[in-house]
């Protein structure tokens, strides 16, 4: 690895600090000794901070867990990289002890190049130049700059890098990188780790299977006898590469993005269908993406989607139904409001309650729950029910009358 030193080019610029404004140690408590180095990715800019607060106050802003998951990354305790590159806003490190002006701009200048070969070591997702993975060199570069800021003691000393303790640190991270085995290599050792569905998952889904198995995965299982990784990185990038050899010759295509251009998914579905029905509606989607060159990924996450509208529209339906029953009962109205209820009802859907599903249900058909468990109980569910309908009690659902106004339906209604 490159050694970093002072006059090393760094397109990493440094912010220093000020003498004349920088605390004295004679000024400062101990514990209000706490100093903070920050590298901005966006700006690729270093600076530092002395805070004025107690370490463990200070430490509340950033809470100590694992890179995986955050956004304002602290590097305190060495957590596997998981968090996609270009969602971290900033890098924070929290250095042990006390140290002066000089020092710190020392620190900052010896941080400069490894930080600037960081934020260039990632590797870009096929087919997304915007979006960033880690790479073994990245997560080593980060354990380095974590072990030189954090103990610049070591490091620095009277405004100047003590290059043999920094040159012994870059030795040290090629170890580290070495722990390090690919997303890809780990398939190609052994080809089960990767499930046939992944290849037709969408972005967001890829996204966090990624983050759950760069996080829990242990490699030494899949891998030969006597290789020493112990961490998996660029799983994201290598979920994205999988999922693009399977295409073959097609171009990916989000399923978003595919009925933004081709709309009528959902008059093919029926708001009552479950994941499998839904799913049998794929090779037909798929077989047009097809035949314009793509292959259609996340299908049934957007048909979820769609079908959760259409069960969205029934239950405004059903709620426009029971207000236009209570307000000038006939018998037509009571049938359709009573058909509507059971087929809601029939979705078994967690949208619309677990304990207080009859009492969601009546408030959605302008009924009390025990009049909805009652038709529920006569009738036998919507597929066995032939028109009749039980005596119930029904309220207007816009607005709710009070108890006196309540009125009841007939005992029979026809058929």
């Amino acid at each position: 690895m490159p050694t970093t030193t002072l006059t090393a080019p760094a397109t990493v610029t440094v912010k220093s600090v000020n003498r004349s404004d920088w605390p004295q140690v004679s000024t400062l408590h101990p514990v209000e000794r706490c100093l903070r180095i920050t590298l901005d990715p966006a700006a690729r800019e270093l600076s530092a901070y002395m805070n004025r607060r107690s370490y463990s106050s200070w430490a509340e802003d950033f809470p100590k867990h694992q890179l995986a998951g955050s956004r304002e990354c602290p590097t305190g305790d060495e957590g596997q990289p998981g968090t996609p590159p270009e969602a971290i806003r900033s890098y924070h490190w929290f250095p042990f002890g006390w140290a002066s002006a000089e020092d710190v701009n020392a620190l900052m200048h010896a941080l400069a190049p490894v930080a600037a070969e960081l934020l260039d070591s990632f590797q870009p997702l096929p087919d997304h130049p915007a979006a960033l993975d880690w790479t073994p060199r990245s997560a080593g570069l980060l354990h380095l700059l974590s072990k030189l800021a954090r103990f610049p003691a070591h490091y620095v000393g009277d405004g100047a890098p003590r290059q043999d303790q920094i040159d012994a640190a870059a030795r040290e991270t090629l170890k580290q990188e070495s722990h390090y085995v690919t997303w890809r290599e780990l398939h190609q050792a052994d080809p089960s780790v990767a499930r046939g569905e992944w290849a037709l998952a969408d972005d967001a889904t890829l996204d966090q299977i990624a983050e759950k198995l760069a996080a829990t995965i242990d490699p030494r299982p899949h891998l030969p006898e006597g290789h020493r990784a112990y961490r998996v990185t660029s799983v994201r990038a290598g979920l994205y590469e999988y999922r693009q050899k399977a295409a073959a010759e097609l171009k990916v295509v989000q399923a978003g993005t595919w009925y933004a251009e081709h709309p009528g998914l959902g008059e093919r579905m029926h708001p009552s269908w479950d994941e499998a029905e839904l799913e049998t509606l794929y090779p037909d989607e798929a077989r047009a993406a097809a035949n314009q060159g793509l292959r259609l990924v996340g299908f049934l996450p957007h048909a979820l989607r769609v079908r959760d509208q259409l069960r969205a529209q029934t239950r405004t339906e059903l709620r426009r139904r029971a207000s236009a029953a209570a307000t000038g009962s006939t018998p037509q109205l009571r049938t359709a409001v009573a058909a509507l209820l059971l087929e809601v009802d029939s979705w078994s859907d967690p949208t619309d309650g677990a304990e207080d599903r009859d009492a969601r249900l009546g408030e959605l058909a302008g009924m009390s729950p025990e009049a909805v468990a009652l038709l529920r109980a006569r009738i036998g569910g919507a597929d066995h029910w032939d028109g009749w309908m039980p005596v119930v009690v029904v309220r207007d659902a816009e607005p709710r009358p009070a108890p006196g106004q309540r009125r009841r339906w007939f005992t029979r209604a026809a058929k």
